[in-house]
């Protein structure tokens, strides 16, 4: 199976963007050698990642500080894309029914179950916030389908029919609402579904070119990639829900990409190039509002695939300055570097376990 089928248009333009301010007090420096001491305060959660270190992608979890490592699947075969619930349960695909299936399992690798058996490929899989619910996207005849199912793996449906190029799909705080980016009348876009009135809406105003969209902690903005012109770059835009008038928070003619929010919705957490002058990638962090723009991780190798710790203090990223790539936490005010993994293969995209939060509003039944 070709392995560049696993990747949604946002994560295409970060394995592009790889082969490619006001600053803190004390930023991480270019010369900055990895401490094996941990901040003065002790992390919080856990993370999970893909290894090749067993000769195919499997998944692993490590304590925030790096002290423990335990492997969570035991196949032969490729396991992708984990993602944390917020109850602590673990979805992924998987290829060892053949195609690409999701399946979940325990923090601890048990209580595995396949919940899609479809002939195409499964990905990009989103979690309801109270975890009974999951999104994901499928395949139909090599098209993409924006599907909806069940955590016991029945109720398994099709929505945003007749869209093409869907993709990123993520879940409102509240639960009552998805957003995902679709190809409509050759223009790429994010809309929102409402899983109450059953209504798809544009999100924004409709540039093109516009995908990956991620929630505010409160359910009342959207955060995406606008892919411009050669000269505009690609940037960072945000818009508050029922608005459909975004506005720019990154305007340079660089990329940035992968946005997400802080736990408590202040700051936004992202890759990009600009601080480079468009060569490699580093982690940066702003204020939700586009101030206050830090690279955090300034190195002339490409870091990627950031996530944030379940209290917002510390990030963790796959970084290529250890050939083949490892994973590392930074406090979320540039000090304090940490190697976490430590094997001779790559390690790569960790996922910070989020916290178990209540929901600011229940979910309900799609």
């Amino acid at each position: 199976m070709n392995a560049s089928r696993f990747h949604t248009v946002g994560q295409a333009l970060s394995v592009f963007c790889v082969a490619w301010s006001a600053q803190l007090a004390v930023a991480a420096n270019p010369g900055q050698v990895a401490s094996t001491a941990s901040p003065a305060a002790g992390p919080h959660g856990d993370l999970i990642y893909t290894s090749l270190r067993t000769g195919s992608s499997q998944i692993f979890r490590i304590d925030a500080d790096g002290a423990r490592e335990t492997r969570l699947t035991q196949s032969q075969h490729s396991e992708l894309q984990p993602v944390w619930s917020r109850q602590g349960r673990i979805a992924f695909v998987s290829t060892r029914s053949g195609g690409g299936d999701i399946y979940t399992m325990d923090a601890q690798g048990g209580d595995l179950r396949q919940l899609t058996s479809r002939p195409g490929l499964e990905q990009s899989v989103a979690w309801s916030a109270d975890g009974q619910h999951l999104a994901y996207i499928g395949e139909t005849d090599g098209r993409a389908e924006l599907r909806l199912i069940k955590a016991d793996g029945t109720g398994d449906r099709l929505i945003a029919a007749d869209m093409a190029e869907v993709g990123s799909p993520a879940w409102s705080p509240d639960g009552t609402k998805i957003a995902f980016n679709a190809n409509v009348n050759g223009k790429l876009r994010v809309f929102v579904f409402d899983l109450v009135s059953g209504a798809i809406t544009p999100a924004a105003e409709g540039k093109g070119g516009e995908f990956g969209p991620v929630w505010s902690p409160d359910g009342r903005s959207l955060v995406f990639v606008h892919s411009g012109s050669r000269t505009e770059g690609v940037n960072l835009r945000k818009v508050q829900l029922g608005s459909q008038t975004s506005v720019a928070l990154t305007k340079d003619g660089y990329t940035n990409s992968q946005p997400q929010f802080s736990p408590d919705g202040s700051k936004l957490l992202f890759l990009s190039n600009a601080s480079s002058q468009g060569s490699t990638m580093n982690v940066h962090v702003m204020n939700a509002d586009g101030t206050g723009v830090v690279n955090l991780t300034r190195w002339e190798h490409a870091d990627m695939g950031a996530s944030w710790s379940d209290d917002g203090r510390y990030v963790y990223f796959m970084s290529f300055r250890d050939w083949p790539g490892q994973i590392y936490r930074i406090g979320a005010d540039g000090q304090g570097l940490q190697r976490l993994t430590k094997s001779a293969s790559q390690e790569g995209f960790p996922v910070g376990r989020p916290a178990a939060t209540t929901v600011a509003a229940a979910a309900r039944n799609p």
